[in-house]
């Protein structure tokens, strides 16, 4: 009986030993919360487990497919929170950042809140965390010191936006960092996320909107630009051509080469990343 109702061990024990003991606090009442407890606790681990087949189901369709592109941020002036967030840690840091920020910002209209976040905070659990929220200087009196005045440069990222809750995000970033692998992109192990629309705006998740931007190594970014600049000097060089085609013995035909498609062309298009960081 216990392993179908997979009633932890210990809670069986604390049940028995609160049925043994009579009625009142200590008793029947104290064993009926202790039951109580473990429906709630299956429910939430329905709700994960559905929620993951979902994401599976997402990840084998072609609906899982993102659109990625590859972006130019602008440089932008931000009230920062900065910490080094140790393994096992709750997302509480996030919250504490985010309640100094919004102090130090006071009545400013801002642009929405975002973060700066080392790969290793996902794949380890840890790492260096920058929580930042645009606004400009200069700091008011008697803010945290937690709070810092941080520039952050011109950058350029592969970048996706993704709506809907969180319990997905991680497709997400998968299609991004696969964009950046197919491309020969070298990550800088740093993903900036912004919240377009988030819980601190609505709670409904399905109104949740996050841009997701896998920043890129510049050396990675000048060896595309190299290699483009070789394609196309090759290709301007080919439209130049003309061969020559003997027919038959009729004559010659003279033929030039088609030049290159625009998609050979194409480079960096400042989209919805750059707008959603611009001021208004």
């Amino acid at each position: 009986m216990r392993r179908w109702l997979t009633l932890p061990l210990p809670d069986l024990r604390r049940f028995l030993e609160a049925e043994s003991a009579g009625e009142g606090a200590t008793g029947h009442g104290a064993a009926q919360q202790i039951v109580a407890a473990h429906p709630r606790r299956l429910e939430d681990r329905l709700g994960r487990t559905q929620r993951a087949v979902q994401a599976l189901q997402e990840l084998l369709g072609p609906q899982a497919q993102r659109s990625v592109s590859l972006e130019v941020l602008p440089p932008q002036r931000v009230l920062a929170v900065s910490l080094d967030v140790p393994p096992g840690t709750e997302l509480s840091w996030y919250d504490v950042a985010m309640r100094d920020l919004d102090a130090a910002a006071g009545g400013r209209p801002v642009l929405p809140p975002g973060g700066r976040y080392e790969h290793t905070i996902f794949t380890e659990g840890q790492g260096r965390a920058t929580v930042h929220l645009p606004a400009e200087p200069p700091l008011p009196p008697g803010v945290s010191d937690a709070v810092r005045e941080l520039h952050l440069p011109q950058r350029t990222a592969a970048v996706a936006t993704h709506c809907g809750p969180h319990d997905d995000l991680d497709l997400t970033y998968a299609a991004v960092g696969a964009f950046a692998a197919r491309n020969g992109l070298r990550s800088a192990d740093l993903v900036e996320e912004v919240y377009l629309v988030g819980p601190r705006d609505t709670d409904q998740p399905d109104r949740w909107c996050t841009l997701v931007a896998w920043l890129l190594a510049s050396e990675a970014l000048n060896r595309r630009r190299r290699d483009k600049q070789v394609r196309r000097g090759w290709c301007a060089s080919a439209a130049q051509t003309h061969t020559t085609l003997v027919i038959g013995g009729l004559g010659q035909l003279s033929a030039s080469v088609a030049p290159v498609t625009a998609e050979a062309k194409s480079g960096c298009t400042p989209n919805c990343a750059s707008r959603a960081l611009m001021p208004k």
